[in-house]
């Protein structure tokens, strides 16, 4: 099996940092150098220039609103409520089937609600695929276990750095296979 195979990056950083931005680029580059990829980022949903919400964009064209001030659930981070099912229903499309790259945005306090959720990951850390994904910079349980996984390297994105991750990571990628 390839180092590329075996490979599991995990961005970390503050809040604003840039790292769904990177994902984006990193995924859009890939795709046009033909790297077989799936999974999904998130997207903010703003109205009147305020966040009010967050959507998950799956790589296969799926869209679906999991985190909105305006649900009505008991699980909450902040002032986001978060609707367990929407994240769920967008599991099989990151589940692997062959040699793909599993991207996910973001392993963080929202997403740890769903068992199933943390169950996938999971599952996806311990597959041969590659992985690329984001992960809360702060937090206990699930988040820190991952964390201290020996088969993830984790890369903190800051200011100097987030510009030139996109192509760092797929250079990364492409040397190892």
């Amino acid at each position: 099996m390839s180092e590329w195979m075996k490979m599991k990056l995990l961005l970390t950083g503050p809040p604003q940092v840039g790292k769904t931005t990177i994902i984006k680029r990193f995924c859009k580059q890939a795709r046009a150098e033909g790297i077989p990829i799936k999974g999904f980022y998130t997207e903010e949903i703003r109205e009147g220039g305020k966040r009010v919400g967050f959507k998950l964009v799956t790589l296969d064209g799926q869209e679906v609103v999991f985190s909105h001030v305006r649900f009505y659930s008991p699980f909450k981070v902040g002032k986001y409520k978060v609707d367990i099912k929407a994240l769920e229903a967008v599991l099989p499309s990151i589940l692997p089937s062959h040699a793909e790259l599993i991207v996910i945005d973001e392993i963080g306090k929202m997403e740890c609600f769903s068992e199933r959720f943390k169950q996938t990951v999971w599952k996806i850390l311990h597959a041969p695929n590659p992985f690329l994904g984001t992960i809360a910079l702060k937090g206990r349980g699930f988040i820190e276990k991952v964390k201290q996984l020996k088969q993830v390297e984790i890369i903190e994105v800051n200011l100097e750095n987030r510009d030139s991750l996109p192509e760092f990571l797929l250079r990364k990628l492409q040397f190892n296979e």
